[in-house]
């Protein structure tokens, strides 16, 4: 029962899809999805000037290990702002008053 009910299925996705998109078309699910990747990144790779996207790579390694270096530098800068001046709340209204647990 649950086999033919299968078939059924395929077949109305089959008409569907024919009906929607012509005879030219293919259930791409049915295929392995490495070689799909595969074929489409072949496809891609046929537009793509690569030497100029392997320096794109390039560069953006090297933006990211600089923004990367500028952050620690950053985070550095505050915890030593903040082991100087120590913390501000002590001078807020309501200081020294304890709040209930």
């Amino acid at each position: 029962m649950l086999a033919n009910s299968m078939i059924v299925e395929k077949a109305e996705r089959e008409a569907m899809g024919a009906e929607q998109y012509g005879n030219r078309c293919y259930e791409l699910d049915a295929m392995n999805p490495n070689g799909l990747r595969e074929r489409v990144a072949e496809q891609i790779e046929t537009y793509l000037d690569l030497p100029a996207w392997e320096r794109s790579k390039d560069v953006e390694q090297a933006e990211v290990a600089s923004m990367q270096e500028f952050h620690s530098a950053w985070n550095a800068r505050l915890r030593l702002r903040k082991s100087i001046s120590g913390p501000a709340h002590k001078y807020s209204p309501g200081a020294g008053q304890r709040s209930e647990p």
